[in-house]
């Protein structure tokens, strides 16, 4: 049985967000069963708490913003279902196992950063035969698992596999055989968050002719 277990804490401003092993059920615990210490000082949470879109990231937010550099731990306390009408444990949504006990400090200060954003780029602005590109995508902040290959849209060639970590993750791009034309590469907003489950705005790259049309006479 998958049993609920915290990866990660992060927090952005007035925003706490708790990043779970598993998808968790959609009811979840009132706000009095988080205790919250900003600097080792008890701050009290306001709610309720929600479920970010694929439902591992529980979010709730603090009544004043965490000062950038600030150490923040957040204890949690199963009590078995023991919770005012309507909130419940921290479940699993596949197996309803419940978290346990857990005391954790911030691994993610965002407050004071740049909102998440996305730049694109590429050295070269123009492609003949046999030529790639390599395509730069450079971040405001983490976005961890979140960013894909699934999230870029490509016009006008290829991309490879996604490599690199943290701020930077890099691929090639191959343009269409025997064509000509100008590529596109896009990033949806909304497609990646930060590890506070706050979305991204949208990149576009530069202009990026191609021209791989073979010569006939």
């Amino acid at each position: 049985m998958a049993v609920p277990s915290l990866l990660e804490l992060a927090v952005d401003g007035t925003s706490v967000a708790l990043r779970f092993s598993e998808t968790l059920s959609t009811t979840l615990p009132s706000i009095n069963r988080f205790s919250v210490l900003v600097n080792g000082s008890r701050v009290y949470a306001v709610g309720p708490a929600s479920l970010n879109a694929d439902g591992t990231i529980i979010r709730f937010s603090l009544p004043s913003a965490v000062a950038a550099g600030a150490s923040v731990a957040i204890t949690y306390t199963s009590v078995n279902g023991a919770d005012r009408a309507g909130f419940g444990d921290i479940r699993s949504l596949s197996t309803n196992e419940r978290a346990a006990f857990f005391r954790a400090s911030a691994t993610t200060n965002l407050s004071g950063t740049a909102s998440q954003a996305v730049r694109i780029s590429s050295e070269s602005t123009a492609l003949q035969v046999a030529e790639t590109e390599l395509i730069t995508f450079l971040f405001t902040r983490d976005p961890g698992t979140s960013f894909t290959n699934t999230d870029i849209s490509v016009s006008g060639g290829t991309l490879s596999a996604l490599s690199g970590s943290g701020l930077t993750r890099t691929a090639v791009f191959t343009p269409t055989p025997n064509s000509s034309g100008t590529a596109s590469i896009t990033v949806a907003a909304g497609s990646y968050t930060d590890a506070a489950g706050n979305a991204g705005s949208a990149g576009t790259t530069p202009a990026l002719t191609y021209d791989t049309l073979a010569p006939t006479l």
